[in-house]
């Protein structure tokens, strides 16, 4: 579907979600499995570093939410229908693949991508 590079990879791709009662239960949902995980896994074990779980679990959530944000925009958007896909460059080909709009005064960065039209007849984002 994207053109061979091997300098960019697709890692995710997802129906925006514009709805917030269902982003907050997506989130929500998410944590909960990771933190059933998480005391699961502690159970019986001894000498457990707890600074260690509570640094590991700040730098979970904070890398969740960041990656849900990717896919979550205003209700005043859902006409849009939108699907994303979030791309991850290797640092050193930034400069040859990021390009940047002006947002608010911010600058947003994004990847311009070039489909086959053949691949795009039969999409479906789910």
């Amino acid at each position: 579907m994207f053109k061979e590079n091997k300098h960019v990879f697709p890692i995710f791709s997802a129906k925006v979600e514009y709805d917030y009662s269902k982003q907050m239960t997506l989130i929500i949902e998410d944590i909960n499995e990771f933190y059933a995980e998480l005391l699961n896994n502690l159970i019986g074990e001894i000498g457990v570093d707890y600074k260690d779980v509570i640094d590991t679990i700040k730098t979970v959530l904070n890398i969740k939410v960041i990656n849900y944000s990717f896919f979550f925009k205003d209700d005043k958007y859902d006409k849009e229908e939108e699907c994303r896909v979030l791309f991850l460059v290797a640092d050193k080909y930034n400069n040859e693949f990021l390009k940047y709009r002006d947002k608010n005064g911010r600058d947003i960065p994004y990847i311009e991508v070039k489909f086959k039209k053949k691949s795009l007849l039969n999409i479906r984002c789910v």
